[in-house]
C-alpha cells in the first residue's frame, strides 16, 4: 500500500489526516491544527511516497482520541485495564502502543507522569496529532496496525471502539496507578482527589434509585475491615452490575466503587480488576424491579436481597488439589486394557497413565470416521501425557506404531506438525491421522505467544478440525485453483507428551480461555516406577484381531466408503442416557457458577466437560465390545468421573500457574510455595529464598496478597526479636488461595 492508500483508508474511517516529513513525528505545516483535508485533496497532499502521515485527534476527527502507551509497563498491562478496540497500532520496538477510541462526548488531552517525571501514558485529544500506520518511525521501524496477538494487520482494522469519557478516565487512572502514577491530593487534603463513595448524586443515565443503591453498597465497601475487603467489593460490584444500564450508568458505578475501594485501603490495580469482573458478571444477570424492600430512606433494595446469587471471587476453582487421576480410572475393559497390558509388559519403566494415553489414542485412530453416538460425537482426541524425563514416554508411541504397521495403517501415523497448512494437506491425503509429538508444550507455547503467522494458522486449524469431525471441513483456497478442496469428516488424533513443569509453567490465560487446552485429555504419569528388563514381545493375537477389525471396517456404500463414510451409530442404553443427563446438569451448574463469577478459564473448561464425557464413553463402549457395542451405565459413570476430575485438576493447576500478567505470575509463585509448605506457612526468610524474588518485588507481592486476604502475616518470637510468618488463608469454595 502507498502512503496515499493509507491516507484514504483513514479518511474513509472518519479521521482527518495531514502529511508529515519522512521519519518525523511533528508536522512541518504552520497552523496544521486547522487543516481539514477532504478526500479529493489527498492526492496533492501525499505526493511524496516517503512521507509520514498524521491523524488529527479529538474534535476534527469526530472525537477519535489516541491512548499513547509510552512506558513498557503501560504496554504490558494495557489489556488488563483498557477495553479492546480494533484500531490498535504500533511498531516492533513498541508493539500495540497506540489505541484509538471514539469518545461519546468531548474530553481534553491528559498526561500521566511517573514520580521521576517520565511519561507513563497520554490521552491525546483536540490540538494533538499522532503519526499513523503507513509511516516510518524515526528509529526506522514501520508503524503498522496490529492484532491482539501483536501480528501485523495490513488493512484498516475497523472503527475505533466507542467509549464514555468517564469510563475511560477510570480505566486510565487504574492503569497509570499500576504503573507508578500517583494521583495529586485535592487542595487542603492529603487524600487522593477521587470522588467519595457516598453520598453521590446521580450522573448520566443513573437514576435516583440507582444512586441510592450505589450509596448503600459503596458505604458498606468503604467500611469493610481488612480480610474481607476484596470479597465485599466483588459482591457489591456484582449486585450493582445487575442494574446496568437501566438504573445505573457503568461509569458512575466504576467511579463510586473505586472511591469506596480506596477508602477501605485496597490498591487501585487490584480493586479495578475486581470491579470490572464483578460488574461484568452482574450484567449477565440483569434484575428488573420486583417486590420492593424499603429501607430507612424509603428506597427499594430488593436488588440486594439474600436471594441474589453473587460470586465469591473472580476465579471459580477449588482450593484443594484433586491430585492426579485416580488409578481405577485407567481401568478400561477390552482393547484399551489389552494394549495397556502389552505396553506395560514391554516398557523399560512401566507406567499406567502413559500406557492408557497411548491406548486411547490408538483406538480412537483405528475407529476414526467409523463410529459415532446419538449426539454425533466422534472418537477424535487431543491426548496429552505429562511425564518427567526418563519415565518411559516413548513406550506407548512405539506400541502404536507397531500395531498400526501390523494392520497396514502406518500411513495414518505422523510425528510432527509444521503449520496449519501442512496439517490440512496431510489430512487431505489421509483423513484419519494420528500425530505423536514429544515436547508438545513447545508447540503450545509457540501457538500462544509467537507472532509468526504459521502458528496462528495452526491454532485455528487445530480448533476447527476438532469441531469438524462430524462434518465437511473446507481447506484453504489454493493458488491456481478455482474450487475449494474439502475433507468429509476428518479425524485428527494427537498423542502429545511433555514434562509437567514445562507444560504448566508455559500455561497462559490466553491458552486456557482460547479453548485449545480445554479440548485436551490430560493424564499425568506421576513418579517413575521401578524399572524392568525390556524384552521383545509379539503383539498378542487378540489385540491384532480387534485392530484388524477396525482397519478393515468400511462404514459406507461402495468404493466411496473411505471418502464419504457413514459412521456406525453406537446407541446408549436408557440407564446410560439417564446418567448422562446428570453429568450434563453437573457441568452446566459449574458453567453457570463460572459465568456468574466472570471466570473465563472455568467457562472454557466446563464448557467441554459434557462433550468430553460422551466421547470417552463412546470409546469405552467400543473397547469393551468391538462387534456389538452400546454405551451403558458403566461407560457413562467412568467417563463422567474422568472428565470431571480432569476439569478440576486443570482449574487447580491453572490457578497455580496461569498468570494474566508478569506481576500476577509472581503472586501465584508465592501462593504455590505456601500451598506446598508444611502447615501452608513459611517464615519470611524461607519464603523469600524459595520464591527467588528480590526484596522489593517480594514486598509488593506480599502486600497485595495480604490486602486481598489470601495471605496472613503473623508475628512470632524468634530468639531475641520478632519474626514474621506468612500463612496461606484457608479460602472457602471459589476462593483464590
Amino acid at each position: 500500500m502507498t502512503i496515499l492508500d493509507h491516507a484514504r483508508q483513514l479518511t474513509e474511517g472518519g479521521l482527518r489526516v495531514l502529511p508529515i516529513p519522512p521519519r518525523a513525528k511533528a508536522p512541518a505545516i504552520a497552523g496544521w491544527q486547522t487543516l481539514r483535508l477532504t478526500g479529493d485533496q489527498l492526492a496533492g497532499a501525499f505526493i511524496d511516497e516517503s512521507a509520514n502521515i498524521g491523524t488529527l485527534l479529538g474534535e476534527p476527527s469526530g472525537w477519535v482520541i489516541d491512548i499513547d502507551l509510552d512506558s513498557d509497563d503501560a504496554r504490558r498491562l494495557a489489556d488488563d485495564f483498557l477495553p479492546p478496540t480494533p484500531a490498535t497500532f504500533g511498531r516492533a520496538g513498541a508493539p500495540r502502543s497506540h489505541r484509538l477510541y471514539r469518545l461519546t462526548s468531548p474530553a481534553p488531552t491528559r498526561k500521566f507522569l511517573a514520580p521521576d517525571g517520565s511519561m507513563i501514558l497520554e490521552l491525546r485529544s483536540t490540538g494533538c496529532q499522532t503519526v499513523a500506520p503507513g509511516s516510518v518511525h524515526p528509529t526506522g521501524e514501520r508503524i503498522v496496525w496490529m492484532a491482539p496477538d501483536g501480528s501485523t494487520v495490513n488493512e484498516w482494522p475497523g472503527d475505533p471502539a466507542p467509549i464514555d469519557p468517564e469510563h475511560l478516565r477510570v480505566n486510565l487512572e487504574a492503569l497509570a496507578t499500576a504503573c507508578g502514577w500517583q494521583a495529586k491530593p485535592a487542595k487542603g487534603s492529603g487524600a487522593p482527589s477521587a470522588p467519595l463513595a457516598a453520598p453521590m448524586a446521580p450522573a448520566g443515565s443513573t437514576t435516583v434509585y440507582g444512586a441510592r443503591v450505589l450509596e448503600a453498597e459503596c458505604s458498606d465497601v468503604a467500611s469493610t475491615a481488612e480480610g474481607g475487603r476484596n470479597h465485599r467489593l466483588n459482591t457489591a460490584a456484582f449486585k450493582i452490575g445487575q442494574l446496568i444500564p437501566h438504573e445505573i450508568e457503568r461509569s458512575d458505578a466504576e467511579r463510586a466503587l473505586m472511591a469506596a475501594a480506596r477508602q477501605c485501603g485496597l490498591g487501585d490495580a487490584e480493586a479495578f480488576a475486581t470491579i470490572r469482573s464483578g460488574l461484568d458478571g452482574g450484567a449477565k444477570y440483569p434484575r428488573e424491579k420486583a417486590e420492593r424492600i424499603v429501607d430507612t430512606y424509603g428506597v427499594d433494595l430488593s436488588y440486594l436481597d439474600a436471594k441474589t446469587s453473587t460470586p465469591t471471587d473472580a476465579r471459580c476453582f477449588d482450593d484443594e488439589d484433586p491430585g492426579h487421576m485416580p488409578a481405577e480410572l485407567f481401568n478400561v475393559p477390552g482393547f484399551i486394557g489389552d494394549v495397556m497390558a502389552y505396553t506395560l509388559a514391554s516398557a523399560p519403566y512401566p507406567n499406567r497413565p502413559l500406557a492408557f494415553a497411548g491406548a486411547l489414542a490408538l483406538l480412537a485412530t483405528l475407529a476414526g470416521r467409523k463410529v459415532r453416538d446419538a449426539l454425533d460425537n466422534r472418537p477424535n482426541f487431543y491426548t496429552l501425557a505429562l511425564a518427567n524425563s526418563g519415565t518411559g514416554k516413548d513406550a506407548p508411541r512405539k506400541t502404536n506404531s507397531m500395531i498400526l504397521d501390523a494392520v497396514n495403517m502406518s500411513r495414518s501415523l505422523a510425528d510432527g506438525i509444521a503449520s496449519g497448512e501442512g496439517l490440512e494437506d496431510a489430512l487431505y491425503s489421509t483423513p484419519n491421522l494420528l500425530i505423536q509429538l514429544d515436547e508438545i508444550d513447545t508447540l503450545l507455547t509457540s501457538v500462544a505467544k509467537s507472532k509468526d503467522g504459521r502458528y496462528e494458522s495452526l491454532s485455528k486449524a487445530l480448533l476447527q478440525l476438532y469441531s469438524n469431525a462430524d462434518r465437511r471441513f473446507n481447506l484453504r483456497l489454493k493458488a491456481g485453483r478455482q474450487d475449494r478442496l474439502s475433507i468429509d469428516q476428518p479425524c485428527l488424533n494427537l498423542l502429545g507428551t511433555a514434562t509437567p513443569a514445562n507444560f504448566y509453567s508455559a500455561l497462559t490465560v490466553k491458552q486456557l480461555t482460547g479453548g485449545l487446552v480445554a479440548r485436551f485429555t490430560i493424564v499425568e504419569a506421576g513418579r517413575r516406577g521401578a524399572g524392568q528388563k525390556p524384552t521383545i514381545r509379539e503383539i498378542p493375537e487378540r489385540v491384532l484381531e480387534v485392530a484388524r477389525f477396525w482397519a478393515e471396517l468400511k462404514p459406507g456404500a461402495g468404493n466411496m466408503a473411505e471418502t464419504h463414510p457413514s459412521p456406525r451409530m453406537i446407541e446408549i442404553t436408557p440407564e446410560g442416557d439417564s446418567l448422562s443427563e446428570e453429568i450434563k446438569k453437573d457441568a452446566e451448574a459449574e458453567y453457570e457458577r463460572a459465568e456468574i463469577a466472570g471466570d473465563q478459564i472455568a467457562l472454557a473448561v466446563w464448557a467441554r466437560v459434557y462433550q468430553q464425557a460422551r466421547k470417552l464413553a463412546l470409546v469405552y463402549a467400543i473397547s469393551e465390545n468391538h462387534k456389538d457395542p452400546s454405551i451403558g451405565a458403566e461407560a457413562i459413570r467412568w467417563a463422567g468421573a474422568f472428565a470431571k476430575h480432569q476439569a478440576r485438576r486443570t482449574l487447580f493447576m491453572a490457578a497455580s500457574h496461569a498468570a494474566e500478567s508478569p506481576f500476577d505470575e509472581l503472586v501465584r509463585r508465592v501462593i504455590r510455595r505456601l500451598r506446598e509448605a508444611p502447615g501452608r506457612s513459611m517464615g519470611h526468610s524461607d519464603l523469600l529464598r524459595a520464591t527467588k524474588l528480590d526484596a522489593k518485588a517480594f514486598g509488593s507481592v506480599i502486600d497485595t496478597l495480604a490486602q486481598r486476604g489470601d495471605v496472613i502475616p503473623e508475628k512470632v518470637p524468634t530468639g531475641g526479636r520478632e519474626g514474621i510468618v506468612y500463612r496461606l488463608a484457608r479460602v472457602k469454595e471459589g476462593g483464590a488461595a
